[in-house]
């Protein structure tokens, strides 16, 4: 092959190259402004919405000076990428934190000292991680009364039974319970949620999640949803300067009618009670109200 014919391939595929790189920059640069906006649209929502009562949804706090050690009991640190983030039971696993970095030294918020605590929550980068109300409430029924959780079944199970299920003396042991057939069932553990005389608060693995984070406290710099948690999450590497190979799919199975299927034994007033119990976590984070389970 002449050198001219030689040269001329050897451009022409190095033209290739580039006209491929530059869509794939101008496709990732679309891509960015989107999420972005998302991004914008979700904060925005949240100041919107604890502006429009903040005393209602701050619990009487005023500010973040105001939160005790115990408010910020769900907060861990990571000192080496900057960032806090507030765990809610049953949207992420708090695993993953270890895994975008396996040397980083972790640690509890309101394990240091309170002139720290104050000074890391306005330097660092603060993330959430929320989920549908009622798809959060289905997964802690699988993991804590399907799955057989002893200290649950002990704390939570027996009285659940007691209260709903006409079990005057429930099994001892959730052994007992699961080999009888008698272990809560979802619409039980609906009742005792819903029920006036339940202990409020909630214990943490069913809480109201603006309770265990403060949004309206706490300005997040990012706020990702399990529902779109894996576009989310290689937003928030990049955003942290971390670019692990890390997999986070979202749940297929979370759709209207999983949700649906999962509620359909719960009456419709019933349903109600549990959307005003969790409504504050719907209005303050965008989920759409649930209008095909609740009828209004």
């Amino acid at each position: 092959m002449k050198a001219c014919a030689r040269f001329q391939l050897l451009f022409g595929f190095l033209g290739l190259i580039f006209l491929v790189k530059l869509f794939y920059n101008q496709h990732m640069s679309e891509k960015e402004v989107k999420f972005n906006r998302l991004r914008n649209l979700r904060q925005l929502l949240l100041r919107e919405m604890c502006n429009s009562d903040k005393e209602a949804f701050s619990e009487g706090k005023g500010s973040v000076e105001d939160m005790t050690s115990n408010d910020l009991g769900r907060f861990t640190v990571d000192d080496e990428h900057r960032f806090i983030y507030c765990h809610i039971p049953m949207v992420v696993n708090t695993d993953w934190i270890s895994l975008l970095h396996k040397n980083s030294n972790l640690r509890l918020l309101n394990s240091l000292p309170r002139v720290q605590m104050l000074e890391k929550l306005k330097q660092y980068t603060k993330i959430l991680f929320v989920g549908d109300p009622f798809v959060r409430l289905i997964s802690v029924y699988q993991e804590k009364f399907q799955k057989h959780d002893a200290y649950y079944y002990q704390n939570y199970g027996q009285h659940i039974l007691r209260l709903y299920d006409n079990q005057s003396s429930p099994p001892q042991t959730v052994e007992e319970a699961s080999a009888a057939g008698v272990l809560p069932s979802f619409y039980n553990f609906i009742q005792y949620l819903i029920d006036p005389q339940t202990k409020k608060p909630f214990d943490t693995q069913w809480r109201q999640m603006y309770q265990l984070c403060h949004p309206c406290l706490i300005q997040y710099d990012f706020i990702g949803h399990l529902e779109t948690i894996q576009e989310d999450m290689d937003h928030l590497l990049r955003l942290l300067k971390l670019y692990n190979n890390i997999e986070f799919p979202a749940d297929g199975d979370m759709t209207s009618e999983y949700v649906s299927d999962w509620f359909k034994l719960v009456p419709t007033e019933e349903k109600r009670k549990l959307y005003n119990l969790y409504k504050k976590d719907f209005k303050l984070f965008g989920f759409l109200k649930p209008l095909d389970l609740i009828n209004y």
